[in-house]
């Protein structure tokens, strides 16, 4: 799982480390599962706009 920051980039941590305060959102959500068999499965979700 991977989170789209608000400056852009992607995190592997939400929120990011070291913001205060922290952003309420990132602006998106990346989630990736592994299917035996089937492979990889990635979908990329807007949070916010």
């Amino acid at each position: 799982m991977q989170f789209y920051g608000p400056a852009g980039g992607w995190l592997t941590n939400w929120p990011p480390t070291g913001t205060a305060p922290p952003p309420a959102l990132p602006r998106a959500v990346e989630v990736t599962v592994t299917l035996p068999g089937k492979g990889e499965l990635k979908r990329v979700f807007l949070v916010s706009g």
